[in-house]
């Protein structure tokens, strides 16, 4: 006898069983419409069971249909997360603002007119699943491969770009091939056929980089990519990765502001730096982890050091003796960045602390709540102070990271303790 289907005991419970029919209307706002009102607070959850239905394998149908229904449903998504709760007496109109975040080049929006701004649900790190890192013969040989892999797949993606010169002659076509591209190489699975939401948001934000070096020209790009250029790619990836060969986001914006400064000025750097920020640091994570680069060789990569001129401070730097001894200081061999082993004093009033200062505002080093390695006895990572701010501006409640110029360390009086410290580059 065939036993009952139950899906609430099922675990973990789903909502979606199998594959659902495609859904075949133009766009969110069909011919039929309804409308309810609920609590606001009933949103994220309503989120939450949609989520699945992003995905095109969960749809039947042809492949174009398949990533039509699952393009409606982001969009529905978009619709929910930005509803208003009204008083039932009055049509609200949404206004949707877009903007390219100066800094970090992600695509983001804005409901409430400009005053705060959230990712943008059709950008390409909402698009696509992070994959590991490569899995390699320890901490420096994680963080080469993996940039190798990065520059490889960077050096395929030139490659491509200058393809496709020879073989479309408009703007539009030449730049729906550039993100074609792209996409493959950082397994953004895309459907062939009608361009998706996320795609034309993407080509509308970097259409002024691409248009620049369409007019350009082909020789120009191909002339740009010197092997000169293509070393800065590596060793931009490889002196800011992570040590297991993965980044962070402040990892990503290190690598996009090092090439910056690093590559010949040009419209070449402006679409190579535009494509870095709209993948994000997933799609960035995906084009390291896989690839034929093992063993590879990032010697000749001279990775800037941070932290080598920062000496013991005064308490709160505000004046009076230095709390701390530096007992020894260096170059870890394993991961290339500089470090101090400092042991505790006194600090004169009720605890046993270190404080470590660079003396300068702008000279600042992200150092991570991880970083701090304590070999005898253990102490709470409390205070720093941001970078640009004034060296008294302490502040307090270490968490994640921080990219400071200055911090501090305390445990109870009576309690020494010793901490070797990583300091990592300036983002």
């Amino acid at each position: 006898m065939p036993k009952a289907y139950l899906p609430e005991l099922m675990w973990n419970y789903s909502p979606v069983i199998k594959p659902m029919p495609p859904l075949l209307m133009d766009d969110v706002c069909g011919d039929k419409q309804v409308c309810v009102s609920f609590a606001c607070e009933f949103i994220p959850y309503l989120l939450g069971l949609l989520e699945i239905y992003r995905w095109p394998d969960r749809f039947t149908g042809t492949p174009e249909e398949q990533e039509h229904s699952a393009g409606l449903f982001r969009e529905l998504m978009e619709v929910l997360a930005m509803a208003c709760c009204g008083d039932g007496t009055s049509s609200i109109t949404q206004i949707v603002l877009h903007q390219v975040n100066s800094v970090t080049l992600a695509l983001e929006i804005s409901v409430d007119g400009g005053q705060t701004w959230t990712p943008d649900p059709n950008g390409i790190p909402a698009q696509i699943t992070e994959q590991v890192p490569p899995v390699t013969s320890g901490v420096s040989a994680n963080k080469c491969d993996a940039a190798s892999n990065g520059k490889q797949h960077l050096e395929d993606w030139i490659a491509g770009v200058s393809t496709a010169f020879d073989v479309y002659g408009t703007f539009f076509e030449w730049g729906v091939q550039v993100i074609l591209v792209i996409a493959g190489i950082i397994l953004w699975l895309l459907s062939a056929g009608a361009l998706t939401v996320a795609e034309i948001a993407v080509i509308e934000a970097i259409a002024g980089a691409l248009h620049q070096v369409f007019t350009a020209g082909k020789s120009y790009w191909d002339s740009y990519w010197t092997s000169d250029e293509r070393d800065k790619l590596l060793c931009s990836l490889f002196c800011n990765i992570g040590d297991d060969g993965s980044f962070t986001d402040s990892q990503q914006q290190a690598v996009i502001s090092s090439l910056q400064t690093d590559l010949t000025a040009g419209p070449a750097k402006i679409l190579m730096i535009a494509m870095l920020g709209q993948i994000g640091r997933q799609g960035l994570n995906n084009m390291c982890s896989y690839g034929a680069s093992a063993e590879s060789d990032c010697s000749a990569c001279g990775c800037e050091t941070c932290g080598d001129d920062w000496v013991v401070g005064s308490r709160f730097n505000a004046g009076g003796d230095p709390i701390g001894h530096i007992d020894s200081f260096g170059v870890d061999e394993a991961t290339g960045r500089w470090y101090f082993v400092v042991s505790s004093q006194f600090d004169g009033v009720n605890s046993e602390a270190i404080f470590l200062t660079s003396n300068d505002i702008n000279n600042c080093c992200n150092i991570n709540a991880s970083d701090f390695q304590f070999t005898v006895g253990n102490a709470t990572v409390y205070s720093f102070v941001l970078c640009g701010q004034a060296l008294t501006n302490f502040g307090f409640g270490w968490l994640g990271t921080k990219y400071v110029n200055s911090m501090g360390l305390a445990a109870p009086q009576g309690s020494p303790f010793t901490v070797k410290i990583f300091f990592n580059a300036a983002t």
